[in-house]
């Protein structure tokens, strides 16, 4: 129910918005149409008044009600967006964090626990058969951090190593 939700939402807000545009419409219709019968009595001269003044509120009923269904549908399809945008913003993250932490253990060897210790564990405790390379160090230039040789930035700046 709740995968996809930007995409839903989005959708939600078209589907709003082409009913709310049906609605005004139809409800600024019965104002021009039904307000010109509705003065019991009046003369051919208020008639004409009534008529221009029914029309005008019908307009104006259109006008406002076109523009407050698209800033509603406006807002509403902005969220569905920024919903997505979230999701793959997230979705990016991980895939940075997972590639950051294959490059931690190639380059020590261990593995860091997920759990709330914080412990380190060697690769041997966990039975994770990780190739562990040589190490040769290169000095960061902007910081002086020994850094491994295979990463492309340093990781206590984050200067271009190569």
């Amino acid at each position: 129910m709740f995968k996809n939700i930007g995409k839903k939402i989005k959708t939600l807000a078209v589907v709003l918005f082409i009913i709310m545009l049906i609605g005004v419409f139809v409800f600024g219709l019965l104002v021009m149409i039904y307000g010109t019968s509705a003065i019991p009595g009046a003369n051919r001269r208020d008639l004409f008044f009534a008529n221009s003044a029914s029309v005008l509120v019908g307009i104006v009923i259109w006008c406002f009600g076109f523009l407050l269904s698209w800033i509603g549908s406006f807002f509403l399809y902005g969220f569905g967006e920024l919903i997505d945008k979230t999701a793959e913003n997230a979705k990016y993250t991980r895939r940075i964090s997972d590639f950051l932490e294959s490059q931690r253990i190639l380059a020590t060897g261990k593995l860091y626990n997920q759990n709330n210790t914080g412990a380190q564990q060697n690769i041997q405790e966990t039975g994770i058969d990780v190739p562990v390379k040589e190490h040769h160090n290169c000095v960061c230039p902007n910081c002086g951090t020994e850094n491994d040789d295979s990463f492309m930035f340093c990781t206590s700046c984050g200067n271009r190593l190569k």
